[in-house]
């Protein structure tokens, strides 16, 4: 099966360690697919469908996906705003561990895939930490990322957050457009999370 993957390239200048440009996949939605009756099942609750939490060191790809997030977050950070500013709209990054871009140039590697989904593809998961991700988090400051393992029968995911702060050149360089967009949004009735049981609850702290 072919798939048709998005692209974008962001540029990576000294002194970041891995200097040069960037490929950054989407997979339009694809991986996401083998997670349907995970994310949007409607035969059980959130809460058995949704594992927050865990330890990511019991799975070596989880491991491998959040160290690569770590190493190029201040790419991700700019493919973030650039998604908030076009979408002008809150949004978080998920990604499918197991779902990769392969490179054709280099067989046996691959890139992850990273696809950005607002709070109307959210409600529909029922999902109180993963919806508020996205409500709570200020765009002026962070991108939002969620990476997910699907459990072998398909009914049910493991999720770990993590967040990648905006830098203060990027910060400076958007300012006019990101507040453009937060005045819109500010005055709009703020979003809630459309849950099976609503836990009032702090959020708990993103992990670094």
């Amino acid at each position: 099966m072919n798939i048709a993957f998005g692209r974008e390239v962001v540029q990576l200048a000294p002194p970041h360690d891995n200097a040069g440009s960037l490929q950054f996949f989407d997979s339009r939605r694809e991986a996401l697919r083998p997670a349907q009756n995970a994310l949007y099942s409607d035969r059980r609750p959130a809460s058995e469908r949704f594992r927050w939490g865990l330890h990511p060191g019991h799975d070596v790809r989880v491991v491998a996906l959040l160290n690569w997030i770590k190493t190029y977050s201040a790419a991700l950070a700019v493919m973030g705003l650039r998604k908030f500013l076009l979408t002008g709209k809150r949004g978080i990054f998920v990604s499918n561990t197991e779902f990769q871009y392969p490179k054709p140039s280099q067989p046996g590697f691959a890139d992850p895939c990273f696809d950005w989904l607002t709070i109307d593809e959210l409600h529909v998961t029922h999902d109180q930490t993963l919806q508020e991700s996205l409500i709570c988090y200020n765009p002026r400051e962070q991108v939002v990322i969620v990476v997910f393992l699907l459990s072998k029968s398909g009914n049910s995911m493991a999720l770990w957050r993590r967040k990648v702060p905006l830098t203060d050149e990027l910060k400076k360089l958007y300012s006019k457009e990101i507040e453009d967009v937060m005045k819109v949004l500010d005055g709009q009735p703020r979003d809630k999370a459309h849950v099976d049981v609503y836990v009032p609850r702090f959020l708990p702290a993103f992990e670094p």
